[in-house]
């Protein structure tokens, strides 16, 4: 897509702007996991936590793929240590360990 090349060119911002029209336009399209990963990891970099802890959740919700592993440990670290939601962040533990099991 546009936005992987806009990243691999290192402008980050306008490879963000092209995850996030993809998502918002294709919602249920092919790359919408590789798409919120990457947007996640931006955002991340930007400091925008809350935003990118969102688009980890749902690359972790629609496991197995190749970025759940490192979505569901992100989530549960920030649900654990950020927001004390020790519920949430064990949820997320156990489905990264039943991930790693299998």
């Amino acid at each position: 897509t546009a936005a992987n090349i806009q990243l691999s060119n290192g402008a980050k911002d306008k490879a963000l702007e092209g995850f996030t029209k993809y998502l918002s336009q294709y919602p249920d399209g092919q790359y919408v996991v590789p798409a919120s990963f990457n947007a996640a990891e931006l955002l991340e970099e930007k400091k925008d936590m809350k935003n990118a802890v969102a688009r980890y959740q749902f690359v972790a919700d629609k496991a197995p793929n190749k970025f759940a592993e490192r979505a569901m440990l992100i989530v549960a670290r920030y649900n654990y240590f950020d927001l004390k939601e020790y519920a949430v962040a064990a949820t997320y533990y156990q489905q990264l360990k039943e991930l790693k099991v299998n």
